[in-house]
């Protein structure tokens, strides 16, 4: 109902924006804060909102013209490493 009254409740303050909702301003802390939680497991390039990385994603799906056979394996490559680490990290973080 807030969007078609216009309330905005939820303001930041940092700049003043209002939102409708809280989760929304939440997402839009981010944007002071520089937090980016949504990593991309095979080039490691960070997102602030989860979408914006399953959107990313698309750009290791694609596969280009020339080389694309050696690109696919070095991105495989590289995404079988990081997810080594990740499970590394949390086999030590169960383990403490």
């Amino acid at each position: 109902m807030r969007n078609h009254t216009g309330e905005r409740p939820y303001v930041c303050n940092v700049c003043g924006r209002g939102f409708t909702v809280n989760t929304i301003l939440l997402r839009h802390m981010r944007v002071h804060s520089g937090e980016r939680p949504y990593v991309c497991v095979i080039c490691g390039k960070a997102f602030s909102q989860s979408s914006t990385l399953n959107t990313h994603m698309k750009v290791h799906s694609a596969s280009p013209k020339s080389n694309s056979g050696q690109l696919d394996q070095q991105q495989e490559q590289q995404q079988a490493s990081q997810q080594r680490d990740v499970m590394k990290f949390q086999v030590c973080a169960w383990l403490s």
